[in-house]
């Protein structure tokens, strides 16, 4: 099993489009079993979980989902308040969510990518 991460904010509703493309071109190109684990916060709407979900069984593939605002509130609102520019840096708060893997993964798994 090969495990991908992504994390990002998605304020506009726009940015879920571009990883949906990107979770499709690696399970077009992975002849392995393959489980996406998304970390998000409250900006990933209904709507787009849903797509995501229904790519990931087009391809009878994985997908899990990671609220950081449901899971991880205190360290979140420790960012935004330690890091303030990531609230309006080009380099948003979804760059460093990447900093949760190791929290939010299961033990059993190793290796993971991230996208």
């Amino acid at each position: 099993m090969i495990h991908v991460c992504f994390g990002f904010i998605d304020g506009s509703g726009k940015y879920s489009k571009f990883a949906g493309a990107s979770i499709c071109s690696v399970f077009e190109n992975t002849k392995s079993k393959v489980t996406i684990h998304l970390i998000h916060d409250s900006t990933l709407t209904e709507s787009n979980r849903e797509k995501f979900i229904e790519l990931a069984e087009n391809y009878r593939q994985q997908i899990q989902f990671y609220n950081l605002e449901k899971l991880k509130p205190e360290k979140l609102q420790w960012i935004r308040e330690q890091l303030p520019w990531t609230l309006t840096s080009v380099f948003t708060i979804g760059t460093l969510y990447r900093l949760f893997i190791p929290e939010l993964l299961s033990t059993e798994i190793d290796r993971a990518i991230y996208i």
